[in-house]
């Protein structure tokens, strides 16, 4: 054994040898380039996608912290939660892979840096601004490895509290006084991943973008209610909990046809089961996100954003993605050509009811 690997392994070099010296070479010959020049060539790349990000997750999460805020009424109260609208950070809590140029970037030190406020939080109403540093809440200093852990467990989100805020800006010192508000708990974030165009949630309440989508939807505040207000309806209607109890259900009788099979003979390996899990979380998706954009306009409508222009969004999608347009039977989404239509339908009922003074609820 050990002489045949040895035999192959000759082989092998000689083949890569052989190759080496018959291939032709390109006339252009290059310097070997200095490994520190590379490296600071992929800081300063670091350094770009880093602002690439956190200017857009500070964009999703201030809008999508307002329409949190604004349809607490729609969220299940095992969704509610008291908060004050910020998200901080210091040097020893963001994201490792970005965290020397987030540094450089936000000037972060021990003490925790307001990274964003979310509209129309308790934070917003108090003027609470990027890049003031929280020294202390309710006399208790955040400082070091544990400020963000010691910050989340003063905010209590179970309770509605007054807090007692002290704040750095630029040279001076600020005492805020103010209280936590309802709000839907939902986490939002932007995925570092730049090669999706999506949007999406799961069954921990996180609402993530990736960051192309994001990055597209940066100067249409609209555009991103839109997203935002589709993706929040998904978790209130807890369409996570009803795809995962299909697949459960579908997988079982799956399960139940690859005994029968394994019974008769036939090993299916289980096949059966995967293929039907399949089929039964993806059994109403489409009906689903066509309730999410229902739901959504009425989350935009609360809010009072231009919730009648919510149509045309699907129109600048289909620009973007021209092969939504199309209906297509196994898709997982409608096309937007039915969204569209269907909105249109869901605008003149919200229409009706702000008509004859009905409240804005989902029927």
């Amino acid at each position: 054994m050990i002489k045949a690997k040895f035999f192959i392994s000759i082989l092998v070099l000689i083949f890569i040898l052989f190759i080496n010296n018959s291939c032709s070479k390109p006339k252009k010959e290059f310097e070997d380039l200095s490994v520190g020049v590379i490296q600071t060539e992929q800081d300063t790349q670091i350094l770009h996608f880093s602002k690439k990000w956190l200017e857009n997750y500070q964009n999703i999460t201030t809008i999508g912290g307002g329409l949190l805020y604004g349809s607490s009424q729609l969220c299940d109260k095992s969704s509610h939660a008291f908060d004050i609208g910020l998200k901080v950070a210091n040097i020893y809590s963001v994201p490792s892979n970005l965290a020397s140029s987030l540094q450089k970037i936000l000037n972060l030190n021990d003490y925790l840096s307001v990274v964003s406020v979310e509209n129309h939080s308790p934070s917003d109403n108090a003027n609470i601004q990027v890049g003031d540093r929280i020294i202390s809440i309710d006399g208790i200093e955040l400082f070091g490895e544990y400020a963000l852990n010691q910050y989340e467990t003063i905010i209590n989100r179970d309770l509605q509290k007054d807090y007692q805020i002290v704040i750095n800006r630029e040279t001076k010192t600020k005492t805020i006084n103010l209280k936590s508000k309802t709000k839907c708990a939902f986490n939002i974030n932007v995925d570092f991943d730049n090669n999706q165009f999506n949007a999406w949630v799961d069954d921990y309440n996180n609402l993530t973008f990736s960051l192309r989508l994001a990055d597209w939807l940066k100067n249409d505040e609209l555009s991103a209610a839109v997203i935002m207000s589709h993706e929040m309806a998904h978790l209130i209607l807890k369409h996570v909990d009803i795809k995962k109890n299909n697949k459960k259900i579908a997988g079982i009788i799956g399960l139940a046809f690859d005994i029968g099979a394994f019974t008769s003979g036939i090993n299916t390996s289980g096949r059966i089961k995967s293929i039907a899990e399949d089929f039964g979380a993806q059994r109403y998706s489409q009906v689903m996100e066509k309730e999410a954009d229902y739901y959504g306009a009425y989350i935009l409508a609360i809010n009072n954003y231009e919730y009648d222009k919510t149509p045309d969004f699907w129109r600048k999608f289909s620009i973007e993605v021209p092969d939504s347009i199309y209906t297509k039977r196994n898709s997982s989404h409608p096309s937007t050509a039915e969204r569209f239509v269907l909105l249109e339908a869901t605008i003149n009922e919200i229409e009706k009811k702000k008509k004859n003074n009905q409240p804005l609820m989902p029927n």
